[in-house]
């Protein structure tokens, strides 16, 4: 989501990925903000707003093709989208290692999918309570919140008040426990 596109960069002819970030961080927050600001106004993105499907149907009577976007993110889901778009076209699905390599290309840039991996291996490090270094990075930050919050109903303290994040999947998974531990004496 926040490395997609900006609606001004369709008027540009050299609108590279640093001039969206900047233009998404001056919709957020103003200039100064700092990355407990960033991360805990992303969280609110992520929790608050739906980003479910959306039905978009064009009114016709010509026969409409449904592509399952979420495909392009496993290869296996992507060629069978891909042989049931031949199908629905009438034609022969002819697949080639020319493919591959593209469909490759496309995950290994896509920064929104790596840092969606990022932070499964993250949480996966929590909840096994393993060592692992978290980076400095206030969307990552953000994800890591939003799932642990609909995970433990856990929606204030270190993770979201403090100027500086956990440097490590083990303090968050500490974080997690006393929560657990404390969460009837609080409530």
């Amino acid at each position: 989501m926040f490395y997609r596109c900006h609606p001004d960069s369709i008027n540009e002819l050299d609108f590279n990925a640093e001039i969206i970030q900047k233009l998404h961080l001056s919709m957020m927050l103003p200039d100064g903000s700092t990355d407990r600001e960033l991360r805990n106004n992303w969280y609110t993105k992520l929790t608050e707003r739906h980003f479910g499907p959306y039905e978009m149907r064009p009114t016709t009577s010509l026969p409409v093709f449904d592509f399952d976007y979420a495909s392009f993110f496993d290869l296996k889901e992507f060629l069978l989208e891909l042989k049931r778009t031949a199908n629905f076209l009438n034609n022969t699905f002819n697949f080639d290692q020319s493919l591959v390599e593209l469909w490759q290309t496309f995950i290994d840039r896509n920064q929104g999918y790596q840092a969606q991996e990022r932070v499964h291996a993250l949480l996966n490090s929590i909840y096994n309570n393993q060592s692992a270094m978290i980076e400095p990075d206030w969307k990552i930050h953000a994800c890591i919140n939003a799932i642990v919050s609909k995970t433990f109903d856990l929606y204030d303290g270190e993770l979201f008040d403090n100027h500086t994040y956990p440097a490590n999947a083990r303090q968050i998974a500490q974080i997690i426990a006393h929560h657990i531990k404390t969460f009837d004496q609080r409530f």
